[in-house]
């Protein structure tokens, strides 16, 4: 994880990804709720190099390749914090050219009907994979 920070700080998107990926495969093969908030916050290195397609790709996979049985029990503010991040991502992944603010606006920033619509997204995404029992994991984009 530390290589991949390093590799954030030194605008290196080779060893942003490279060492991303093998965190965020060791997240979840250990379900480490540790190396989970590392990479989480290893996001929030990534700036202008979020801009980079593989690191788009990479912010994405980190924001929504957290085991699924373990996100349904976050509390709804919890869970309306995942769904911005995820947001987020996939904005800075697919928008073409520079999205405006309110697209990627931290959640921090996030005024409170948008915290509000995005917890009833999370909850509504938690329904649907309750019951899909199990078969989501076959849906793509």
């Amino acid at each position: 994880m530390g290589l991949a920070v390093i590799g954030a700080k030194h605008h290196d998107v080779d060893r942003v990804v490279a060492f991303g990926r093998k965190a965020l495969r060791l997240a979840q093969e250990s379900a480490s709720g540790y190396v989970a908030r590392r990479l989480r916050a290893l996001r929030a290195e990534f700036g202008p190099l979020a801009r980079d397609g593989r690191v788009a790709e990479l912010e994405t996979e980190i924001t929504l390749g957290q085991d699924v049985t373990r996100e349904a029990g976050m509390s709804q503010t919890e869970g309306a914090r995942v769904f911005r991040e995820a947001w987020i991502a996939g904005v800075r992944k697919h928008f073409p050219g520079e999205p405006k603010p309110s697209y990627v606006t931290p959640w921090d920033d996030t005024p409170e009907w948008e915290r509000q619509a995005a917890g009833s997204v999370y909850e509504q995404v938690c329904q649907f994979l309750k019951l899909s029992d199990g078969h989501a994991s076959r849906l793509s984009r």
